[in-house]
């Protein structure tokens, strides 16, 4: 009996190391999974960073060429604006460029400024045309 129980319990004993051998398998592949996916997360979200970093420089840039853009258009209407004030003034009033430009009373609006422009272009040359 003693022989049958010693059997018994080898049997059972391979049984469970065959069960452990398994279960240490599987978290070894576990293991090296995990591993291969955070490597993965880790390159992933690196790549996002950079691709982050990429995007807000382009917006800066695109920022940057709008802002310059405004900044000239502003230059120019402020300096069409400013010349057509003076050519005005000089015109109707009589006075020098630099009286014209002290004097504040005449502020015309946008609309005016290309009306303004066409007429004094149109008498300086009559084929010169603004649209």
């Amino acid at each position: 009996m003693l022989a049958l129980e010693k059997n018994a319990i080898e049997k059972e004993n391979k049984k469970l190391q065959d069960h452990l051998q398994k279960k240490e398998t599987i978290t070894l592949d576990f293991e090296a999974i995990l591993l291969k996916v955070i490597k993965e997360f880790k390159k992933s979200a690196t790549y996002h960073r950079e691709i982050q970093s990429h995007v807000q420089e382009v917006y800066k840039k695109l920022f940057d060429v709008e802002v310059n853009d405004l900044e000239h258009q502003s230059l120019e209407e402020d300096f069409t604006r400013g010349f057509l004030k003076g050519v005005r003034l000089a015109e109707v009033e009589g006075l020098t460029p630099s009286q014209a430009f002290e004097n504040s009373s005449l502020d015309s609006g946008d609309d005016g400024i290309e009306s303004e422009l066409k007429k004094v272009l149109s008498s300086d040359d009559d084929d010169v045309e603004i649209a």
